[in-house]
């Protein structure tokens, strides 16, 4: 199985990728990637990305919503320090919170 993309209307998003994300951990959910699942540097599907596995667990920091209408959740991949962006419908919702990036 492999993980859905975000790219399709996003092929202006490559300016958005050179910019500098400020987020901070304010969620205490987590979930499992579904099938080989992108993380991306910044949440758009253009944005250099390293795949992970099926199955590993994806610890959710915050979420938003990119300027194409896409939700994204960034968060840490479980035993590493490794963070990123990964599309929403990648990841299963197991339990705990999933709060906004930006702050309201």
């Amino acid at each position: 199985m492999s993980a859905t993309s975000a790219s399709a209307g996003e092929s202006g998003a490559e300016a958005f990728c050179n910019t500098i994300d400020q987020v901070r951990n304010s969620s205490s959910g987590f979930g499992y990637f579904l099938g080989t699942v992108p993380v991306h540097i910044h949440p758009y599907g253009a944005c250099a990305a390293t795949n992970f596995r099926s199955g590993t667990k994806f610890y959710y920091w915050c979420y938003r919503y990119n300027d194409y209408g896409n939700f994204w959740i960034f968060g840490r991949v479980a035993g590493s320090e490794y963070t990123g962006w990964v599309y929403s419908p990648n990841v299963t919702w197991e339990t705990g919170s999933l709060n906004s990036c930006d702050p309201s």
